[in-house]
């Protein structure tokens, strides 16, 4: 983000703008000011004169992002605007200036309600404001991002990609999903989404599978009979399908990332088979549950 042009900026995607306001991405030998944060941590958020939690930017090209906090005396990186040199070595006054309205959650509580958002969400953790000389306006730099999947009110599923490219989701009955007490969020890939001119085609696909490791390793979840964070690759072609299989990083270590190929085989990120029968749910979610927990065994 220091070294990052301003066009360069503006034409990106949100999540990766978000991804280049990350303190430790900006600057590896930043360390962050808090040792674990969890689903079921508090937290404290930025909320309006209602005490409903709200969006914040301060530069128009930035993501509008809910500020969450995980101590109030984080809240003095807001008082002003911080230059590099002064973020980097940690100099932040010693309280905040401004009034401010602010509400204690738990941070999954906060995800849970903020999902019914017709597009996937993001949360900045330990916002500072940071103003590049010259330029008019600050942005809201960060320690962390967590996103906030979008809630589909058709197929009942937490989704992070189009809900239109997940309809066979509605196959999966939500009531079962809840006698099931299974977590899962879903990012689907289609075929259709991609250039068919190769070499454009391999640049989208290699973006896509940065954005599916970055999301990953972002998702607060709620812990369940079984935790997954489940790709669904349509992408009718082994070879490209395979290239998204692998080890995903995971916000925490119950959460598994899995992968249902154009074939319906069920895959973890070891290329591991997890045999099932698509028969009827029961028979889909049991083995499902049972390998995650052998999982762990080993």
């Amino acid at each position: 983000m220091f070294n990052r042009s301003p066009e360069d900026f503006k034409q990106m995607k949100n999540w990766e703008k978000l991804k280049t306001q990350i303190l430790t991405m900006i600057s590896p030998s930043y360390r962050h000011s808090y040792k674990t944060l969890s689903f079921y941590d508090l937290v404290t958020v930025f909320v309006d004169e209602e005490g409903k939690p709200k969006k914040h930017k301060a530069h128009p090209d930035d993501v509008a992002s809910f500020l969450v906090f995980t101590d109030t005396q984080q809240t003095r990186k807001m008082s002003r605007s911080y230059n590099q040199t002064e973020i980097l070595k940690s100099e932040f006054d010693s309280i905040l200036t401004k009034e401010v309205h602010t509400q204690v959650y738990m941070l999954g509580d906060l995800v849970e309600c903020l999902a019914n958002s017709e597009e996937v969400q993001s949360i900045k953790i330990n916002p500072i404001l940071w103003k590049e000389e010259g330029e008019e306006f600050p942005f809201i730099l960060c320690e962390e991002v967590l996103f906030i999947p979008l809630f589909d009110k058709m197929t009942k599923k937490y989704m992070m990609t189009d809900p239109e490219n997940a309809m066979a989701l509605l196959a999966i009955d939500p009531n079962d999903q809840e006698r099931f007490g299974i977590e899962i969020v879903f990012h689907a890939l289609n075929y259709n989404d991609y250039s068919e001119e190769v070499e454009l085609r391999q640049k989208q696909l290699k973006k896509e599978l940065e954005k599916l490791s970055f999301y990953s390793a972002r998702i607060p979840m709620r812990r369940g009979s079984g935790n997954f964070y489940c790709a669904l690759l349509n992408l009718e072609n082994p070879i490209e399908e395979m290239a998204f299989i692998r080890e995903y990083p995971t916000f925490e270590s119950f959460i598994s990332p899995v992968f249902v190929t154009s074939g319906l085989e069920l895959l973890s990120g070891n290329m591991e088979a997890i045999p099932y029968d698509g028969e009827k749910i029961d028979t889909i979610f049991t083995p499902l549950i049972n390998w995650q927990k052998e999982k762990v065994k080993r």
